[in-house]
């Protein structure tokens, strides 16, 4: 049995900024720094037998605050790095249209999507590493308690991949939230049971 927890990195300097990350690199804030180590505190309790980072400055800071109140080393894995968004990384972050949107707002936004995936990254790869990296997770760890962190879209795309697609189709599109802590338990008997998600109560 695996009891999973995911954590999407802290704030960062471009967070704050309202600017789309992706593969570009922004280092945690003041604030990003002290929500990691919310976050450690809110797991310190728990005995990990692997802790799995994003090779990102972001992502490894996040471990690294968490990891030091836990006692463990954090594993860094190249395929949990967060999707490129081409031409647009390090402009103003936009959302994923919703259907209460006006047909031209939608469109626009669609536009823009499909841009990003153009000069960026496309989806079928960002899936196909969340696959890879979960495989490559599982092959260290097959058991037991483990610890992700990682970014919003590899992130949501790991989680869909975990879930039964009914349980999943509930809930997406996930908008993670800084440090927030998304709990999954997966057994070879029943299906992946989600324990919570997005959860931020320890932030308080």
């Amino acid at each position: 049995m695996i009891h999973l927890y995911i954590v999407r990195h802290g704030t960062t300097e471009w967070i704050e900024a309202n600017k789309i990350q992706g593969t570009t690199d922004s280092p945690l804030s003041e604030k990003g720094k002290h929500e990691a180590k919310c976050t450690a505190h809110a797991l310190n309790m728990i005995d990990f037998n692997g802790i799995f980072c994003s090779p990102m400055r972001r992502a490894v800071e996040t471990a690294e605050i968490i990891s030091k109140e836990i006692g463990k080393t954090p594993i860094s894995i190249d395929a949990l790095h967060e999707m490129n968004f081409g031409i647009y990384e390090g402009k103003i972050y936009f959302d994923a249209p919703v259907n209460t949107m006006r047909w031209w707002k939608k469109l626009g936004l669609l536009a823009r999507i499909l841009i990003s995936r153009v000069t960026g990254e496309s989806i079928r790869s960002v899936r196909s590493r969340a696959v890879q990296s979960w495989n490559e997770i599982t092959g260290i760890c097959p058991n037991g308690h483990i610890l992700i962190v990682s970014h919003g879209v590899i992130l949501n795309y790991l989680i869909g991949y975990l879930l039964p697609k009914q349980k999943y189709d509930k809930i997406k599109p996930i908008r993670l939230q800084p440090c927030s802590i998304t709990e999954i338990i997966l057994s070879p008997e029943q299906a992946a049971k989600l324990i919570r998600v997005n959860d931020i109560n320890h932030l308080k």
